[in-house]
């Protein structure tokens, strides 16, 4: 089940505006995942087992998935984004209901939280990175992976989203499709140093925020999934008018909502 649930993350690393981490939070995985990381040597049999199953299926479904999701995409956009839209709704009512507004911060918090992919795009650019062995360029393939990591722990912030609005998307996702490429080596050793230190810097802060500011902390992170759910519906919808394709979608994406709302289990 940790392997089924690692897979389903994996798969929402790769799509355009999902956020796999997101996607953790509405499987009920996020917290845990977060605790581990962060004390990865106060129990590290267990830890290393609970992280090791989830990071299996996230592996499998990046190396033998972005190729699929690639043909998904072009072939079935709308039930594509459709069925991880209801993915991702299925978890936040569990978090709108166990998480408590008390304030006009916690709204303020929710609504600035929400602004934030559009803040973003104003920042968005139409160059693509094209990667060389130069050291600036190896060192840029870090800073990639830094924030692939930044946007794989804070939930609600799509990485494929920031990838495609700093130029950079086309390069992750050909990356991604051939790992296993020897002439990548370099490159996959840069990425996966930016990933490390982003994974553990990244997940010290959250486990903070949620021993200090549990309440709060959630209150971000439904503003971010709100924002998310919005533009993936958005763009999603406005690509086609087959209706076929929106009822297949709908479908869909009332059986990932009824997946995950049941925690897969």
């Amino acid at each position: 089940m940790l392997i089924l649930k690692g897979f389903i993350i994996g798969l929402g690393k790769i799509i355009p505006g999902v956020s796999g981490s997101l996607i953790a939070v509405s499987l009920g995985l996020y917290e845990k995942c977060i605790e581990c990381i962060s004390n990865l040597f106060k129990d590290l049999k267990n830890n290393i087992y609970f992280l090791g199953l989830i990071g299996v299926g996230v592996i499998i479904a990046i190396i033998f998935g972005s190729n699929i999701i690639i043909w998904l995409i072009n072939i079935w956009y709308l039930p594509t984004m459709f069925l991880f839209i209801g993915l991702i709704a299925g978890g936040l009512p569990s978090i709108a209901k166990e998480k408590k507004i008390n304030s006009l911060f916690d709204i303020l918090l929710i609504v600035l939280s929400f602004s934030f992919i559009f803040i973003i795009g104003i920042f968005s650019t139409k160059a693509n990175f094209v990667p060389n062995k130069s050291i600036g360029s190896l060192l840029i393939i870090s800073l990639l992976g830094f924030v692939d990591a930044a946007t794989m722990v804070i939930p609600g912030i799509s990485g494929t989203a920031i990838f495609i609005l700093i130029g950079c998307y086309n390069f992750i996702l050909e990356f991604f499709s051939n790992l296993l490429n020897f002439n990548n080596i370099l490159y996959l050793v840069f990425f996966a140093i930016g990933l490390l230190i982003g994974i553990i810097t990244i997940s010290k802060l959250m486990n903070f925020c949620f021993k200090k500011h549990k309440n709060k902390t959630y209150m971000v992170i439904l503003g971010l999934s709100l924002s998310s759910l919005y533009m993936m519906f958005n763009e999603t919808i406005s690509n086609t008018n087959n209706i076929f394709e929106i009822i297949l979608g709908i479908i869909l994406m009332l059986i990932g909502y009824n997946l995950v709302s049941k925690k897969i289990s």
